[in-house]
């Protein structure tokens, strides 16, 4: 999806499997004075491919490979050693910093499975936000009033808890990560000032305008054992690729 379409959506808001992740540091330039997160990798070290996939969570086309391809993706040729599959978080906006931050929040080994997570839910805590204000401000007094009866507490001190007055976008990602086992602690705490963190994801903006040779506008964004992907990596273009390899 390109970014320019969801800029215009997001502006128009924001202005107002348990799987093993691996460890590998995202290589930067030389000169990059930013920190840099683990690789959020899947799939032997050694397959003879290995997929690249830049997405951000509010990106519905991400979550539609997330959804749709990568599942059977998963299934032929990561399960059977042929690919090794690495997701480079990239956040756009403030709400996608947002959800990043919870994504990491309660560590890199529950990383690919909270981002599968927020993807596969992401018209939960998505949808609202790109309502028009009238029509968002009943959906999350809806919100408001559904979680405060599934914590037993007051719809004022549930808003209090999480600023839900000064930041309604956000406010949609916290309750849905209300209702589904995270704490309120946890959410102050992934909500705080986090520099490191926030520089990391930064610094994929400059790992992707390297690997792309140029600024990255649009998501999601592939590379096939190091080149740029003009399409979506599915299966059948997949398997054909690895026959290409291993006729060599």
């Amino acid at each position: 999806m390109r970014l320019s379409s969801l800029y215009v959506l997001m502006a128009v808001v924001l202005a107002a499997p348990n799987l093993e992740a691996g460890g590998q540091p995202v290589p930067l330039p030389p000169s990059s004075p930013f920190k840099v997160l683990p690789e959020i990798t899947i799939g032997d070290p050694k397959a003879l491919v290995e997929i690249v996939m830049y997405f951000s969570p509010t990106c519905t086309h991400c979550a539609d490979y997330e959804g749709d391809v990568f599942p059977e993706i998963k299934e032929e040729f990561i399960e059977s050693g042929q690919v090794k599959f690495t997701m480079r978080l990239l956040p756009f906006h403030r709400l996608d910093y947002a959800v990043a931050k919870l994504i990491w929040s309660r560590g890199h080994k529950n990383v690919i499975e909270l981002t599968q997570f927020f993807l596969a839910h992401q018209k939960d805590w998505l949808d609202p936000v790109l309502e028009d204000p009238k029509k968002r401000e009943k959906l999350l007094k809806v919100a408001l009033e559904q979680t405060a009866e599934l914590l037993k507490i007051s719809i004022e001190e549930l808003e209090s808890l999480l600023n839900c007055q000064d930041n309604t976008e956000d406010a949609f990602v916290k309750l849905f990560a209300l209702r589904n086992g995270f704490t309120i602690k946890e959410i102050e705490n992934a909500a705080e000032a986090d520099p490191n963190l926030e520089d990391a994801l930064t610094a994929n903006h400059l790992q992707a305008a390297s690997d792309f040779g140029k600024s990255l506008d649009y998501v999601p964004a592939f590379l096939v054992n190091g080149k740029v992907a003009k399409d979506w990596p599915k299966p059948v273009p997949l398997r054909k690729f690895l026959n290409k390899i291993k006729a060599k």
